[in-house]
């Protein structure tokens, strides 16, 4: 019984691990974004806009990653210690 308690604390740990991180990409891919999309509207540097456009669009689908696999180890991390 206690095995699967520490395997569950485990999968909650990588879990929050990966959500973590997905969540911090996404930030970083937010952030890098936006500078690009900065540099897109200016005339003379047009080609950052397709790169500004990619890097807008993979940050929302991380972010969305990131906060569920963030979401799921939390709760099941609350739910080992519980149980």
């Amino acid at each position: 019984m206690s095995d699967e308690g520490a395997k569950a604390s485990t999968g909650s740990k990588v879990l929050t691990g990966c959500g973590g991180c997905g969540c911090l990409f996404a930030l970083v891919a937010l952030l890098g974004g936006i500078v690009l999309l900065v540099f897109g509207l200016d005339p003379k540097t047009e080609e950052a806009l397709p790169a500004a456009f990619g890097s807008l669009g993979s940050a929302v689908f991380a972010g969305i990653i990131g906060a569920v696999l963030l979401g799921v180890g939390v709760m099941m991390m609350k739910r080992s210690k519980q149980g």
